[in-house]
């Protein structure tokens, strides 16, 4: 049997197509193993393609919260913005499963960043997430639950910010 160091079966299960043309695909790795590394394959080398995409589409929102805020308050809130999102009839159509809401994805300098999931019908994905953000807003402001405050940052700072980039300090 060959060896797979890279497990090939997998991460191509989990890329993302660069381009492609006659002879020859790009892939992008969607995984931490090959992260930011892009593989060629010479479509002679396919022996087996699928459309993963085919059933649904999943996709994910993140929701940034300020610090001082209670998480379980803030969960609640995208739990009740959720919910009203797989009752309202015109959605059905759209989703597959979900929203839900999954947890904290990460901690900033300025607070958490929380995160939900939805499965939708395939190419709704981008909607669906405009009006979930769109409902978690109106929640978030109807129960008075404040956003992380990006004002008095320096662009570099707000921007990075969710991402809890930490600035090595200077030696002096």
């Amino acid at each position: 049997m060959r060896s797979n160091p890279l497990n090939f079966s997998r991460e191509v299960r989990l890329a993302k197509s660069l381009y492609r043309d006659l002879s020859r695909n790009a892939l992008r790795s969607l995984t931490e193993l090959l992260h930011k590394t892009e593989l060629s394959l010479a479509n002679g080398d396919i022996r087996q393609a699928g459309n993963l995409s085919r059933d649904y589409s999943q996709a994910f929102v993140d929701v940034a919260v300020a610090g001082d805020e209670s998480i379980e308050r803030a969960q609640t809130a995208l739990e009740a913005a959720a919910a009203g999102l797989r009752a309202d009839s015109a959605w059905l159509q759209a989703l597959v499963d979900g929203p839900r809401v999954l947890g904290i994805q990460e901690y900033g300098p300025i607070g958490c960043t929380l995160r939900l999931q939805v499965r939708t019908a395939p190419l709704r994905q981008e909607e669906v997430c405009r009006e979930l953000r769109r409902r978690v807003q109106l929640e978030f402001q109807r129960q008075g639950i404040a956003l992380p405050n990006f004002h008095g940052m320096d662009s570099a700072t707000a921007f990075h910010a969710l991402d809890d980039i930490e600035k090595p300090e200077s030696a002096g």
